[in-house]
């Protein structure tokens, strides 16, 4: 099991990194990982390549009505050619196609083992609504669809490991879902990177990170010979239940990006584990790949998360490097 944190170059992480006169390879080592999960949404530099194990690439929560020719849907949430620019970087979705391939090509110049993809569909107006549009058929069999029309960009020995959210898509609380998703994927060597934060904003009624442990391995078992696909796990808490049961169901036109921002955050929290019944997940699990991804400004706030979770983890930390 490879163990890892995620990193993105930006100044205020990379101001960070140059504080520690370490190399990102060098900080990972000091806090006992052995490397990153990088999120690829730029033009990368080879610089980081020793260090990174995983690319996230870009996502775009809303993008099945463009996907799918729906003017209504996409003028309702932009509704200038500009806006629609400015958030696909395209006009048309053979365009669009063009934007993933060119966020591939720059993860790929890291030389990651895998790459890691979100499957979900929500607008904003529909993160406040909880009134969904699609339902997790519609959105897996669209997201399949993109998949396979950019697979060929991806190496054969470059895992593609799928994301689950909370919103519609592979929520991973239907093994049906799940079964017809990978159906759909016309490419070998993939898999489930199952994000445990994500997987418990599914459930309203989560009180403590035990709820979560417990919820968590309930989820695997209930994959059936779907959980065979999970390969990695991105390690983090969200306990949000009372926030999602507080707002109200409607959408608030004047709010700023900011504003936007601290609704998704306080649901997808991103915070560390310290129960040590975590232990139970990962032996059932037994990934190739645990991320600690996880919400932080700076490098030694994250290196005291780290900690705090690999406490978690008690002996399956021991687990780090082993195939």
């Amino acid at each position: 099991m490879l163990e890892l944190f995620n990193y993105c170059t930006k100044n205020g992480y990379d101001e960070s990194l140059i504080k520690t006169k370490q190399s990102l390879q060098q900080f990972a080592n000091s806090m006992e990982l052995d490397g990153v999960e990088m999120f690829v949404y730029q033009e990368m530099s080879a610089d980081n390549a020793p260090a990174t194990f995983g690319a996230h690439l870009r996502y775009w929560p809303s993008w099945l009505g463009f996907w799918q020719h729906d003017t209504e849907r996409v003028k309702r949430e932009l509704p200038e050619e500009n806006d629609v620019k400015a958030y696909y970087g395209a006009v048309t979705p053979d365009q669009w196609l063009d934007i993933i391939r060119a966020n591939i090509k720059e993860a790929l110049k890291l030389k990651p083992q895998y790459l890691v993809w979100h499957i979900s569909e929500a607008s904003m107006e529909e993160l406040y609504t909880m009134k969904f549009k699609y339902n997790d058929m519609q959105v897996i069999s669209g997201a399949a669809e993109v998949f396979n029309a950019v697979a060929s960009s991806i190496p054969a020995n470059v895992k593609v490991l799928f994301e689950n959210l909370w919103w519609p898509g592979l929520r991973l609380n239907n093994q049906t879902v799940v079964k017809a998703f990978f159906n759909r994927v016309n490419r070998d060597n993939v898999g489930i990177m199952l994000d445990i934060g994500h997987l418990a904003n599914t459930n309203f009624s989560l009180k403590c990170e035990d709820d979560i442990i417990e919820y968590t391995l309930a989820t695997v078992r209930n994959l059936g010979e779907c959980a065979k696909y999970i390969k990695g796990i991105h390690l983090n808490k969200s306990l949000s239940g009372e926030y999602i049961n507080s707002f109200k169901r409607e959408f608030p036109k004047s709010a700023s990006f900011a504003e936007h921002y601290r609704h998704i955050t306080n649901i997808d929290q991103h915070q560390p584990f310290t129960d040590t019944n975590l232990e139970k997940v990962v032996r059932k699990i037994q990934p190739d790949y645990l991320v600690h991804e996880l919400f932080y400004n700076d490098l030694p706030t994250m290196a005291k998360y780290v900690q705090l979770q690999q406490n978690a983890l008690g002996s399956t930390h021991d687990f780090r490097g082993e195939k």
